[in-house]
């Protein structure tokens, strides 16, 4: 099943571009995803696991790097670019 993710990750800093800069590209970094980067939000389209896991494992990197972080996510269950 193909899903749809749109995330928008606010790092509670003053030099926040760079800790999302590194999270959109590790998102990018995987295969099998597209990712479409907007102004407020990241579209994520891929297979429902691949998804997941890579939103976890670029979250979790986020997480215990920086003092505090807000990740909002929408998931829809079908690819919304059809």
């Amino acid at each position: 099943m193909n899903i749809t993710a749109e995330l928008s990750l606010y790092p509670l800093m003053d030099d926040y571009a760079p800790t999302i800069r590194s999270y959109i590209d590790a998102l990018n970094a995987v295969d099998g995803l597209e990712v479409r980067t907007h102004a407020l939000s990241t579209e994520i389209f891929g297979e429902f696991s691949l998804v997941m896991e890579a939103i976890q494992t670029a979250t979790e990197v986020v997480f215990k790097e920086e003092p505090a972080a807000v990740l909002v996510a929408k998931y829809l269950n079908r690819d919304r670019r059809d």
